[in-house]
């Protein structure tokens, strides 16, 4: 039975190398309002924002904090548009001075964006940043790349490992 532990947790490891996104478990669509800073209203993006767009990263604080700071209220959403409950509110440090756009929780910590909802929520603010760049954490598939060349090498050293070791073993027992 031992022999085949390498199997199963190979075959764990592409398993969820296969699904490593936490964003694919959210709602099907999400909708945002931002509020605050040199705004005079709330506005609504009316735009369909897709899960995957809410892969953060933890981070340092984007230090010098930008002059202006929002408050993002992300909405459940159906692939019709209509929207649902608040399912989180963040604010919303928008990209400036080379620091990436980040966001930060009600306990403080601060998170990466994603470059494509970095564009989006900035595309709706009065005076975009210069710059909108993102640290690239979480951005488009190259995230899943990472996933699965790091659990591929991890299958392949459990894989070598785990028979060396599980070898040695059977032959301390036997």
């Amino acid at each position: 039975m031992v022999r085949f532990a390498p199997i199963a947790v190979t075959a764990a490891v592409i398993a969820a190398a296969l699904f490593p996104s936490a964003g694919q478990a959210k709602g099907p669509y999400f909708k945002a309002e931002i509020s605050g800073g040199t705004l005079a209203a709330p506005i609504v993006i009316h735009q369909l924002i897709p899960p995957d767009w809410f892969n953060n990263q933890p981070t340092d604080p984007p230090l010098p904090y930008s002059k202006e700071t929002y408050t993002l209220r992300v909405y459940d959403a159906d692939s019709s548009g209509v929207i649902g409950p608040e399912w989180v509110t963040w604010t919303y440090y928008p990209a400036h001075d080379g620091v990436a756009a980040a966001i930060r929780y009600n306990t403080g910590q601060f998170k990466t964006v994603d470059s494509n909802l970095a564009r989006l929520v900035d595309g709706y603010l009065p005076q975009p940043p210069a710059s909108s760049a993102s640290t690239g954490a979480g951005s488009g598939d190259t995230a899943l790349v990472w996933y699965i060349a790091a659990a591929a090498s991890l299958a392949v050293g459990l894989t070598l490992g785990g028979g060396l070791v599980g070898r040695r073993l059977l032959k301390r027992i036997v």
